[in-house]
């Protein structure tokens, strides 16, 4: 077996949590007198197998993000031309998702219609498609569920659920207000 094939079945078996290696089906290649045909196919079964289950985190980190997905917004759908300012490089640069590594928070700031919203979700939907756990809400649901949370007793289930995810999104932050309360956990 060649190297490129070695790696590749040994990615394969990362991705499907296989205990099993390519060093192994070397051995019982070997002993069962297989075809580099077979290896061959065995790789790329190991390969489609791989990518499915890719395919189905991603479209399960979606379907829990809470993004839409209908219509998703992308950074490639982004116009990044309608941008203007000194923070413009930073903003282009939130598709290499830097920030989600280097545990820093992120915040776009600015007046309506600037594509706020569509960047943050963009974020987000990148943040799935890397195997990353995404969650959008707007703040007024926060605020009902911090409200509803304080009521029943639930707070610490609440907070535990919010801060489960890699990436955290709060849309509209400025379009309501909190009581005193609801700040205080925020």
């Amino acid at each position: 077996m060649n190297e490129e094939l070695i790696e590749k079945i040994d990615k394969s078996c990362k991705v499907l949590h296989l205990d099993f290696s390519a060093v192994e089906l070397a051995s019982l290649a070997e002993e069962g007198h297989y075809s580099d045909e077979t290896i061959d196919a065995v790789a790329a079964i190991f390969a489609h197998i791989g990518e499915k289950k890719k395919e189905a985190t991603v479209r399960t980190l979606l379907r829990l993000s809470r993004l839409p997905l209908s219509n998703p917004k992308t950074f490639e759908s982004f116009d990044f031309n309608l941008l203007h300012g000194k923070n413009v490089k930073q903003i282009k640069s939130l598709a290499t998702l830097s920030a989600i590594y280097a545990h820093k928070n992120v915040a776009l700031i600015g007046p309506a219609g600037t594509g706020k919203t569509h960047l943050a979700q963009a974020f987000g939907y990148a943040c799935c498609h890397k195997g990353l756990k995404a969650y959008f809400i707007k703040m007024t649901e926060l605020r009902d569920r911090f409200t509803l949370a304080r009521q029943t007793g639930r707070v610490s289930k609440v907070l535990n659920t919010l801060v489960r995810p890699s990436c955290l999104i709060i849309d509209e932050v400025g379009h309501c207000t909190f009581d005193k309360e609801n700040t205080r956990i925020f």
